[in-house]
C-alpha cells in the first residue's frame, strides 16, 4: 500500500464520529455495529433498562432504536434528559423541598413528552391525519403535568363594624281665646341604625405544580389508543445524569402513569450512577419506583463487550467498528475496501491491530480516540504497535486519569501497585462496602476499572461474602510496558489469576482462579521500579 493510500486513510481516522449525538439520520445506521443480543432483547415491546459504562453506545443504540421504529411507521421519541428543563439547577439545590425538586422534574419530563409527540405527528406523515384525534388527548396531558395550587399559609382577615343612633324631640303649647283654651303638644322621634360587615380573606404561598397520577395514566392511554397497533416507544437517555435521589419519583411516575399497554420505555444509565427504586419508610411491601426484572427488564450491554468468548469475537468486532465509522462517513471512500477485514489489514499493522483492541477495553468510544491519536502519529505509514502504545498512553493521561480527585487517584495508585505485584489486572471488592464506595464509582465512570462479574464467591473467603470483579485498565500499566519494565502475556483473554481485597481499606492479595477474562502482566525484571 503507498504512503498515499495511507495517509488517506489515516485522515479519515481522525475524523471519525465519536459520539452518537453528532450523527445525523442517515449515518446512524451506516456507523452501527449492532450486538445481536442485545438488539434482540431490546426490539421487543416491554420496557427496558439499558445499562453501560460511558462510552459503550449506549445513545447510539437508543438513537438507532428510535429510528428502527419510525422506518417500520411506529411513534418512537428520543429525549436526553440532560437537556430537560429550563431550569435544571433546581434539580440540585437542596435548599429546596424534595417533594417540589422532583414534582417539577416529573412536570419537565411530562412537558418533553408531550413536546416530542406533537412534533412527530406535525413532522410524520404517517400520523398527521390523526391530529384531530390526538389533539384532546395532548391537552389532557398538558393540563394533567401543568395544575397549580397554592401551597403556603393562608391568612383570613375579617371587619366587622356596626353603629345606632337616636333623638327624642318634644313641643308643648298653650292657646286661649274669648270662646275656648286650647292645647296643641306636638312630640317627635328619630332614630337611625347602621351596621358595616366586613370580610376579607388573604392567601400567601407559593404555586406549586400538582400531578395526578391518574389523570396522566388516562391521558398518555388515549394518546396510545389513538396512535394504533405500533404503539408508542419513549427512549430516555442519559438517566444517571439526574439527581439520585430523584430518580425513583421519576420512575415512579412512569410505572404508574407511562407503563400501560401501548407504550414502551427504554432507559439508558450507567447502573452505579442510577437507582430506579427505595422502599417507603415503615411500609412492608411498599416502594417508590421500578422494581428491576419485574417491572423493566435489564440489558446490560457491558456483558456482551467484555468478550469472554475470545481474542477473535474482540478483533471482529472492532475491526467492523472501525471500517463503518471511517468508511461511511463524508471522508470515506466507500469503493476504497470492501470489508472490515480488508480496511484493518491496510491500516493496521498486525500486532498493532491486536494492541488496539487490547487497549479499548471493550469501549467503543474509547477505541475510536485512540484510534484517531494513533492516525495522526502514523501519518503516511500504517499504524503500528509504538504508535498505539504513545495514543493510548496520552489517551490516558489526558482524558482519564487527569480528572480524578486525589482520594481517586490514590486509590488507583495502590491497586496499580497490588496488581503489578499480584501479576494480575483483576480485583475483587466486597459487597456492598468496597464496590459501591464513591471512589470506586469515581474510577468507574472515568472508565480505569472495568466490571467483569457480579455477586460470585471466592473460595479463600467467608461464605456468604460476595465480590464484585473490576479489571482494572490497561492505560494505568501502559507507561511500564512501553518502558519495557511490564509485558503483557496470553493473547487469549485468560487470566491468570484475580486480586482479591483483604480489608476495606483497598487492600489486596492474590488468589488463582484460573478465569477467562483478561490479561495477566509478568514483571521483566526482578523487582518493582
Amino acid at each position: 500500500m503507498n504512503a498515499r493510500i495511507n495517509e488517506q486513510i489515516n485522515n479519515v481516522l481522525m475524523r471519525v464520529y465519536k459520539r452518537a449525538e453528532n450523527l445525523d439520520k442517515s449515518l446512524l445506521e451506516d456507523t452501527f455495529v449492532p450486538i445481536a443480543q442485545v438488539d434482540s432483547l431490546l426490539s421487543t415491546p416491554e420496557h427496558h433498562i439499558l445499562y453501560g459504562r460511558r462510552g459503550t453506545g449506549k445513545t447510539h443504540t437508543l438513537r438507532r432504536l428510535e429510528q428502527q421504529r419510525k422506518l417500520k411507521g411506529g411513534a418512537a421519541l428520543y429525549i436526553d434528559l440532560r437537556i430537560v428543563g429550563s431550569e435544571t439547577g433546581l434539580y440540585s439545590n437542596q435548599d429546596v423541598s424534595i417533594s417540589a425538586r422532583a414534582t417539577t422534574l416529573l412536570v419537565d419530563v411530562v412537558s418533553a413528552i408531550h413536546e416530542g409527540i406533537l412534533e412527530l405527528v406535525l413532522a410524520d406523515e404517517n400520523f398527521t391525519g390523526k391530529l384531530h384525534e390526538l389533539s384532546p388527548a395532548l391537552d389532557l396531558l398538558a393540563a394533567a403535568a401543568t395544575e397549580v395550587r397554592v401551597q403556603g399559609s393562608v391568612e383570613r382577615e375579617v371587619t366587622d363594624s356596626r353603629g345606632w343612633q337616636g333623638d327624642r324631640k318634644s313641643e308643648f303649647k298653650l292657646s286661649a281665646s274669648a270662646t275656648s283654651i286650647g292645647i296643641d303638644v306636638t312630640e317627635s322621634r328619630g332614630q337611625s341604625k347602621s351596621t358595616d360587615f366586613t370580610r376579607r380573606r388573604l392567601e400567601r404561598g407559593q404555586e406549586r405544580y400538582h400531578i395526578v397520577f391518574g389523570a396522566l395514566a388516562s391521558a398518555f392511554g388515549k394518546i396510545a389508543e389513538v396512535l394504533g397497533d405500533n404503539g408508542l416507544w419513549i427512549m430516555l437517555d442519559e438517566w444517571s445524569s439526574l439527581p439520585i435521589d430523584l430518580q425513583p419519583y421519576l420512575a415512579d411516575m412512569l410505572r404508574r402513569s407511562v407503563f400501560i399497554p401501548g407504550i414502551a420505555v427504554k432507559i439508558g444509565a450507567i447502573e452505579g450512577r442510577s437507582q430506579f427504586m427505595h422502599a417507603r419508610p415503615g411500609a412492608s411491601g411498599d416502594y417508590v419506583g421500578i422494581e428491576l426484572g419485574a417491572e423493566a427488564s435489564v440489558v446490560d450491554i457491558d456483558e456482551y463487550l467484555t468478550f469472554d468468548q475470545g481474542a477473535p469475537h474482540a478483533e471482529a468486532f472492532f475491526s467492523e467498528l472501525m471500517f463503518r465509522h471511517a468508511m461511511r462517513t463524508d471522508y470515506g471512500d466507500k469503493a476504497l475496501f470492501a470489508t472490515a477485514r480488508d480496511f484493518v489489514r491496510a491500516a493496521f499493522a498486525n500486532d498493532a491491530f491486536i494492541r488496539f483492541v487490547e487497549v479499548s477495553e471493550g469501549l467503543p468510544r474509547d477505541a475510536l480516540e485512540i484510534a484517531q491519536k494513533s492516525a495522526s502519529q502514523a501519518g503516511d505509514r500504517k499504524i503500528i504497535l509504538s504508535h498505539v502504545n504513545s495514543a493510548c498512553t496520552s489517551y490516558f493521561l489526558q482524558s482519564k486519569e487527569g480528572r480524578l480527585s486525589e482520594a481517586a487517584h490514590s486509590a488507583l495508585r495502590e491497586m496499580v501497585r497490588q496488581c503489578v505485584t499480584a501479576q494480575s489486572r483483576l480485583i475483587a471488592l466486597r459487597r456492598p462496602i468496597q464496590s459501591q464506595k464513591e471512589i470506586v464509582a469515581e474510577l468507574y465512570d472515568q472508565r480505569l476499572i472495568h466490571r467483569r462479574a457480579r455477586g460470585i464467591f471466592l473460595p479463600d473467603k467467608p461464605l456468604g461474602d460476595t465480590y464484585d470483579v473490576f479489571l482494572v485498565d490497561l492505560g494505568c500499566f501502559a507507561e511500564l510496558i512501553n518502558r519495557n519494565q511490564l509485558r503483557l502475556v496470553d493473547h487469549g483473554l485468560r487470566d491468570r489469576g484475580i486480586v482479591s481485597t483483604n480489608r476495606d481499606n483497598l487492600d489486596y492479595k492474590a488468589t488463582d482462579r484460573g478465569r477467562r477474562a483478561s490479561y495477566a502482566l509478568v514483571p521483566t525484571a526482578d523487582r518493582w521500579h
